[in-house]
């Protein structure tokens, strides 16, 4: 049995998550959010996708709602910054990408649309997030 480590794990989700594909795939779903941490750069990540002409089937997860058809996705990545306490020194800044957004399918086509890669830096005084969320027809 060969061992794989988390980071090679989570490098080729994000290889596969950010990846282009082909838009005349033949795959169960390719409704997909990718979130996890590049310990190589030190931070955090996420992405997602989706195909519109896929009608989303019960228990695929990733928050999707069955039986409706994806027509957008974005995602968010987003630090609290930190601030020494009693002191009042800045440590790390504040982030937040705000809501990155794929494109927006016009109509049910059998096609992939993706987000952009957000990352947030790593910071052990910080409180970083990720999230992603869906928009139907």
């Amino acid at each position: 049995m060969i061992k794989i480590k988390k980071g090679i794990l989570m490098s080729l989700a994000l290889i596969a998550c950010c990846a282009p594909f082909s838009a005349n795939a033949s795959v169960e779903s390719d409704n997909k959010a990718f979130e996890g941490f590049n310990k190589k750069d030190k931070e955090y990540f996420v992405c997602a996708q989706f195909n519109p002409s896929q009608k989303i089937q019960q228990g695929e997860g990733y928050d999707l709602t069955a039986n409706k058809y994806v027509k957008q996705v974005y995602v968010r990545a987003r630090s609290d910054g930190s601030t020494v306490p009693l002191v009042g020194i800045r440590i790390c800044g504040s982030y937040d990408s705000g809501r990155v957004y794929s494109a927006l399918a016009r109509n049910k086509v059998n096609k992939i649309y993706q987000t952009p890669r957000e990352t947030v830096k790593d910071c052990k005084t910080c409180c970083q997030r990720t999230n992603y969320g869906w928009l139907y027809f």
